[in-house]
């Protein structure tokens, strides 16, 4: 079915009907702005396909480019919901500029769906898995901006799996090379917090989620590109995880970087304040897997909260993962300013981690690595950091320092030099904006072990450029 802004066959009795199952859509802009969810411009699509014949929609313009990299004029401009509707296939669509409140939802289990190069500009939410939604993909896509007013307003999200009142297990879904830029939390899963909160299976896999001048603003609250505050909260909210210690959320290879501590007047549904952690894990999360990502230039790296009677979190791994540059910036003086910290998990596991340049705040406080509950701490690489918690009731072995000015006291097989430069270590490059005409590109300077490096096969991550 070709579908046109002329011909009016953008709508629920087309989308729905069971003798058309391939949709092409030429470029045009189909239904105007809104921020209610019900709006009617919302199309419901309700039909399903099948294993065997997926239904999809796609972009007819000619060409296989991107959205990001096409003109406003070359796109399918549309907004529509998926409910209860499984096995479609959506290429290159694109929402624009409509600042709505949802922009793309998955509701009442909406199974086994592929969303493929989707473009979001100027958004509030952006895709979100409601109420046992599972065995999704979202790849390959630009989120690219909620508005000042959205971030303000409402959480502004760019990618989200979450569980229903009822505790509707959300499973399988998939998060993929994806650009998130200027999210209230560029990924997010999350709804009743308790234990019984079941995303197993869930893969969050080389996304990367970044905060920039877009999103800064001054003392007052005001748009300011060298601001020293972000309307944010994280780059990546973790509120639950997976019942299944077998199939855990598996969080890898994703880049996170530029988020500050948010404006003290917060959001105006007035939000906690954030103290600008780049990943925050509640207390009741289990069965978790960090591996292999990079997270720069923040307040503070991962926390893994308290349970606040939400139930106890348990089985976290973190490994392998680059910490830089870590709460450079910090106008509220917090002190509570870390590149790893565990409250209350239990079975927390932090090994070959790499932390270079873990600042303090100016009361001497903030850690490389704090650690309030008993954790494994093992072969761990801190280079030009200040501080580490002694964490005398985990077990610690193994871990290596480079001008580290305190160290782990119950460490009796750290190794320590006195020189960063020793650690003989090269730099990290990366790409970004990899779906738009003007890709960019950032080098993180020495954050890599090499060959020549002492620590090399013993500490610290194996992150390759």
């Amino acid at each position: 079915m070709l579908i046109t802004p002329e011909n009016g066959k953008w709508n629920n009795s087309v989308l729905n009907n069971p003798d058309y199952r391939h949709f092409y859509v030429t470029p045009g802009v189909y239904g105007g702005a809104t921020t209610s969810h019900y709006d009617p411009i919302y199309k419901v699509i309700t039909a399903s396909g099948t294993a065997e014949d997926r239904r999809t929609i796609s972009l007819h313009n000619g060409n296989d480019i991107h959205p990001a990299s096409l003109s406003d004029g070359e796109v399918a401009d549309v907004a529509f919901r998926l409910t209860g509707a499984s096995y479609w296939t959506i290429d290159r669509m694109a929402n624009l500029d409509r600042n709505t409140k949802w922009s793309l939802a998955m509701k009442l289990s909406s199974n086994h769906n592929i969303i493929n190069r989707w473009h979001l500009r100027n958004h509030g939410y952006g895709v979100t898995l409601q109420s046992g939604s599972s065995y999704n993909t979202i790849q390959n896509s630009y989120i690219n901006h909620a508005t000042d007013s959205s971030r303000r307003s409402h959480d502004a999200i760019g990618l989200q799996a979450s569980i229903d009142n009822k505790g509707t297990p959300s499973v399988g879904n998939k998060f993929i090379n994806n650009d998130i830029r200027n999210a209230t939390d560029g990924i997010q899963l999350t709804w009743n917090y308790t234990t019984s909160s079941n995303f197993e299976g869930t893969i969050i896999d080389s996304n990367r989620i970044w905060f920039d001048e877009d999103s800064y603003v001054n003392k007052e609250g005001v748009q300011d590109p060298n601001g020293e505050y972000t309307n944010a909260e994280n780059l990546m909210d973790i509120k639950a995880g997976s019942t299944n210690a077998d199939n855990p959320v598996v969080i890898t290879n994703n880049i996170m970087w530029g988020l500050k501590t948010s404006h003290p007047v917060g959001q105006d549904n007035n939000q906690i304040l954030s103290s600008g952690t780049a990943i925050v894990v509640h207390g009741s999360s289990r069965n978790i897997r960090f591996d292999s990502n990079v997270i720069f230039d923040v307040q503070t790296g991962i926390n893994i909260g308290q349970d606040k009677n939400f139930g106890r979190g348990e089985n976290i791994k973190l490994i392998n993962n680059i910490f830089y540059n870590i709460n450079k910036i910090n106008p509220e003086d917090f002190d509570y300013m870390l590149a790893i910290a565990n409250l209350s998990a239990s079975n927390l596991l932090m090994e070959k981690n790499t932390i270079i340049k873990n600042f303090t705040s100016s009361s001497g406080s903030g850690n490389a690595i704090y650690s309030k509950a008993p954790s494994i701490i093992k072969n761990n690489l801190l280079i030009d950091t200040k501080n580490t918690n002694n964490a005398t009731t985990s077990t610690v072995d193994g871990n290596w320092f480079y001008n580290a000015s305190e160290r782990f006291s119950n460490d009796t097989n750290s190794v320590k030099y006195v020189n960063s430069e020793d650690a003989k270590m090269k730099n990290f490059t990366f790409s970004y904006k990899v779906f738009t005409l003007a890709p960019a590109s950032k080098v993180l300077p020495k954050v890599l072990t090499t060959t020549s490096s002492p620590h090399y096969n013993m500490a610290g991550s194996t992150i390759s450029n």
